[in-house]
């Protein structure tokens, strides 16, 4: 199944803009966040969206690492009927 994309998006570019709560001061992250490939785009959107949104905080944040295990193949057993 092919991931859902935004316009713009790059699945894997690892880097995301989220805004701050103002009383928390936590990252408020949506349930799918825009991934954007590089961290000047994220910049400028993170910049873009505080220029419209006066009084809110937005942060950049950036993919450091990744680990990945493949699972073994399982092999199937054929049991005949009698």
């Amino acid at each position: 199944m092919k991931p859902r994309t935004e316009k713009g998006e790059k699945i894997g570019g690892g880097f995301f803009v989220h805004r701050r709560g103002k009383k928390s001061r936590r990252i408020r992250a949506a349930a799918f966040p825009f991934e954007h490939g590089t961290l000047m785009a994220a910049i400028s959107e993170c910049e873009r969206l505080a220029k419209a949104n006066p009084g809110e905080t937005y942060v950049v944040v950036g993919q450091c690492y990744e680990a990945l295990v493949e699972r073994e193949a399982v092999e199937e057993t054929v049991v005949e009927s009698a």
